[in-house]
């Protein structure tokens, strides 16, 4: 049986990705770098405290309010049902 996706999922997840990266540029810079780093990279905190210079709980706290930003964001445009 044939596993690819249909011509219109693969659109309509293409566009969602799209839409992701532009809500990714609307935060500060340091609330991107951390989902960055977090989401693309897969550092742990404490490396992600050692190469920001930041404790591993300020970390934890930016980093929930960039998702929760990010997250609104994506609502706001339709994203997240």
């Amino acid at each position: 049986m044939d596993e690819q996706p249909l011509p219109d999922d693969r659109a309509e997840r293409l566009e969602s990705v799209g839409l992701a990266m532009l809500c990714l540029d609307r935060p500060a810079e340091d609330m991107r770098t951390l989902v960055k780093t977090k989401f693309v990279e897969g550092l742990p905190y404490k490396e992600m405290a050692t190469t920001t210079g930041m404790s591993i709980g300020n970390v934890g706290y930016k980093l929930h309010h960039a998702i929760t930003y990010f997250a609104g964001e994506m609502e706001r445009e339709g994203a997240l049902v």
